[in-house]
């Protein structure tokens, strides 16, 4: 069997030491990591940012020509609404002159047959005596 060797107060102090120094090497690694990490973040949440901020811009030029869309939309939407007013209006004047010329048919009629009847009961009147 082989002898330990004995652990002495400076062979623990050199062993701490070690120990911390790695450690010390070890936070600096991480922080410097972390470091790192943040300003990549904070760099891509500046893309980002200027990213969404086209975007809006994008959508805000939608939006005005959605609005111009509106708006040539309710222009034609008055000049049909005018033009079905002016349609009604010479329809609604094109059926008084149909309903004149039917009750004018009608009374022609009604006339024609008041003559009818009148030869009818004529001819019988005549052929009776």
């Amino acid at each position: 069997m082989i002898p330990r060797e004995k652990w002495t107060d400076d062979r623990l102090d050199d062993f701490k030491e070690k120990v911390d120094d790695g450690y010390t090497r070890l936070q600096t690694k991480v922080d410097d990591g972390f470091a790192r990490i943040d300003n990549d973040f904070r760099e891509l949440k500046g893309e980002m940012n200027g990213r969404f901020d086209k975007v809006d811009a994008r959508f805000d030029k939608v939006d005005t020509r959605f609005d111009k869309v509106d708006a040539r939309f309710y222009k034609v939407e008055g000049k049909m609404e005018r033009g079905m007013k002016e349609l009604r209006g010479e329809m609604n004047l094109r059926f008084q002159g149909l309903d004149a010329r039917f009750d004018s048919l009608q009374r022609s009629l009604f006339a024609a047959a008041i003559v009818i009847v009148a030869a009818f009961l004529g001819m019988i009147g005549s052929n009776a005596f």
